[in-house]
């Protein structure tokens, strides 16, 4: 009966996030079809060999980076990682993380982490959620100010009401989920949000501080490349905004695209993008043509360079399939 239970919970919750994919996904298909057909492609002439090359270094240095990151949070648990290790979980998480979405992604990542190192599962959940957590303070912090600065005080509250609305509601839906709904875990059954907290009473775990904190730090440089890509592009197209300004307009946009929970948050990310953009006064054309050439350099190139690594160490996307149910 509790098994079956399960199974119902996890059809429900697959049905529904699927449901939500699908409305969302063409209703921000049908926005930029519309918005293609008036867009002026030759644009795009201006991004020069040189100037692509340029781009090209700065995302390598963010995936560079990332596998400082990697190596640093880990180390925060007393894990180490050996340099071959480190780039699969770098791989792997890249991979997941964007094709699973807000809730499943990082749940799923938990159960992989655990394959690959052979850590136990408290571990790789309290690990995830700090990770989760860090994320997401970054992009909220970057997000309340960017409204701030875009909307005034009077918008921003309506921002924050809507905010803490899809906090509670994301903190009530891990609460019920149990992580069985997604994965094949023979005789186990856990509750997420239960098991953290059972964690941290514990006291199982002791955490480096020093690294956990050069771990922020280099989360929060990754984001920052990501905005330094975007502000050069502007400068290319003949615009000039502080880099701060574009930091905060790409966490507002990344926010939306996460709980849309479409596939690396294609169409929903872009659009509020595209309109944040336009509010602080660049014209449709330019702002379109900075979201579709940074997709290549912050979300194409990392991606397809993760897919690489992961088949070249022996983690292929069948691995992935056969790991992760549903």
């Amino acid at each position: 009966m509790f098994t079956s239970n399960f199974c119902f919970i996890a059809n429900e919750v697959r049905v529904l996030k699927n449901f939500v994919r699908i409305i969302l996904g063409c209703i921000s298909a049908i926005i930029i079809y519309k918005i293609l057909k008036t867009y002026d492609f030759s644009i795009l002439k201006s991004i020069t060999l040189e100037r692509i090359i340029i781009l090209s270094a700065i995302a390598l240095l963010a995936i560079f980076t990332c596998f400082f990151y990697v190596k640093y949070i880990f180390q925060a648990f007393n894990i180490r990682l050996s340099f071959k290790k480190t780039i699969l979980i770098f791989a792997v998480t890249q991979i997941v993380s964007n094709l699973r979405g807000a809730f499943a992604g990082p749940l799923a990542i938990i159960y992989l982490r655990k394959s690959i190192l052979g850590i136990t599962y408290k571990i790789s959940l309290f690990i995830s959620a700090i990770e989760v957590f860090i994320r997401f303070s970054i992009l909220l912090s970057l997000s309340i100010i960017g409204a701030l600065i875009i909307f005034g005080w009077k918008h921003t509250g309506v921002f924050l009401i809507a905010s803490i609305i899809v906090g509670l509601l994301s903190l009530i839906f891990i609460k019920q989920l149990p992580a069985t709904a997604l994965f094949s875990i023979k005789g186990k059954k856990f509750r997420i949000l239960s098991d953290i907290l059972e964690f941290i009473k514990e006291k199982s775990v002791s955490i480096n501080v020093k690294s956990l904190v050069s771990a922020i730090a280099i989360s929060i440089l990754v984001s920052l490349l990501n905005a330094v890509i975007f502000s050069i592009l502007l400068n290319f197209f003949h615009y000039s905004r502080s880099i701060f300004l574009i930091w905060c307009i790409n966490a507002m946009s990344l926010l939306v695209g996460i709980f849309s929970l479409i596939p690396f948050g294609l169409g929903t990310q872009d659009l509020t993008g595209l309109w944040l953009l336009m509010m602080v006064g660049i014209d449709k054309n330019s702002a379109l043509s900075c979201i579709l050439i940074s997709r290549f350099f912050v979300t194409i190139i990392p991606s397809a360079i993760s897919i690489i690594l992961g088949n070249f160490l022996g983690w292929n996307t069948a691995s992935l399939r056969n790991k992760i149910v549903g």
